[in-house]
């Protein structure tokens, strides 16, 4: 993995400053870039059903409302009435159980999947993070020529649409895992059972707990905010650039 991507990476550096590089080391580097993008797009589609997956038992969790106003209305009706809500809260509460456990698979897989790829995306990023730079100082600040220009906006383009979607896609599935706390914050009532109120509160426990995030090798973590430590990045580098060829 580390040589495809130095190798990626040499290859951009190099086309950008006018190198000629060999035919078949374009063709051994266009094959690994797409063994790469198919990785990252199995990595962006796993995180987004992941995130998926976590706002689902969010909506379990917070099914639990419906409930209750269905028992304060029927307190007011006949005891059949009453005692057809009271089932149903109890089979809630049996379902709240099989929520958590649920959740604590899902936090497993996820922990378990994030180790497996987090040396993927530290490289990943890395790559992307380069492409971007690379081009910006080479287009904005040195110039280049208009045909060569278009071939590399292409390199540009891509590597900030695939930043984005990954750090979208991994954003969102943390997001939506630390959401489950919430939900399960907003769904205790004072007129439950203990028995549902105690598994919601080990639920909320565990989600406070769990530290579901997608780590580049232990690193940084790759969500939204990183996206805007790029482009902060990219602009001081740029910033600097320029005024040292003033210089």
């Amino acid at each position: 993995m580390m040589i495809s991507y130095s190798l990626a990476i040499t290859t951009t550096i190099l086309s950008l400053t006018g190198e000629k590089i060999p035919f078949t080391f374009h063709i051994l580097i266009s094959l690994l870039r797409l063994m790469v993008f198919a990785e990252e797009q199995l990595v962006v589609i796993i995180a987004a059903c992941f995130g998926n997956t976590f706002e689902a038992v969010q909506k379990a969790v917070s099914n639990q409302d419906s409930l209750c106003t269905e028992m304060e209305i029927s307190q007011t009706k006949l005891a059949w009435t009453i005692a057809a809500a009271e089932s149903k809260i109890k089979a809630k509460s049996k379902e709240h159980a099989g929520v958590r456990m649920v959740f604590s698979t899902l936090s497993d897989a996820l922990a378990t999947f994030q180790k497996e790829v987090s040396l993927f995306l530290l490289f990943d990023v890395m790559q992307l993070t380069m492409n971007i730079v690379a081009f910006l100082a080479f287009i904005i600040v040195k110039g280049m020529e208009v045909n060569r220009s278009a071939t590399f906006l292409i390199i540009f383009v891509d590597a900030v649409i695939r930043i984005v979607l990954l750090t979208a896609a991994c954003g969102m599935a943390t997001e939506e895992a630390e959401k489950v706390a919430e939900a399960a914050s907003c769904s205790i009532h004072s007129d439950m059972e203990e028995v549902a109120k105690e598994e919601l509160r080990m639920l909320m426990d565990e989600a406070r707990c769990r530290q579901l995030k997608f780590w580049a090798f232990g690193l940084f973590t790759v969500d939204r905010p990183l996206l805007f430590s790029i482009v902060g990045t990219a602009i001081s580098y740029l910033v600097v650039i320029s005024q040292l060829q003033k210089e």
